[in-house]
């Protein structure tokens, strides 16, 4: 299992990252909208969303998805993958988590 630490607040819901910092999607499905039409299972199956990931695939070299059962388990996903689905989840959520997440990653950047 990953280890995961929340990082970000969302909503008022703690928004979990593992180590190599995927992004929990469940976490994000929870501060979202908590519709389980829109869960991140059924969402990873839609042909957007397989498309996205393999288009994304082929950009990068690192871990894009991880999915771990248990209480402490969830479907982690690269940050662009979860902004992807937050777009998925509604257009208001999307723009949000666009902003805190674009805030998050830019402090990680090192200054040019």
């Amino acid at each position: 299992m990953p280890t995961c630490t929340p990082a970000l607040v969302i909503n008022d819901t703690a928004i979990r990252f593992t180590d190599d910092k995927l992004v929990n999607l469940t976490d994000f499905w929870k501060a979202g909208s908590g519709d389980r039409a829109k869960q991140p299972q059924k969402w990873l199956r839609t042909d957007a969303a397989q498309a996205f990931i393999a288009e994304l695939g082929k950009a990068t070299d690192v871990s894009l998805l991880k999915i771990t059962r248990g209480r402490f388990g969830g479907t982690f996903a690269h940050w662009q993958i979860a902004l992807a689905y937050a777009k998925y989840l509604s257009p208001e959520f999307h723009i949000h988590c666009n902003n805190i997440i674009r805030r998050f990653v830019e402090e990680e950047l090192p200054a040019l």
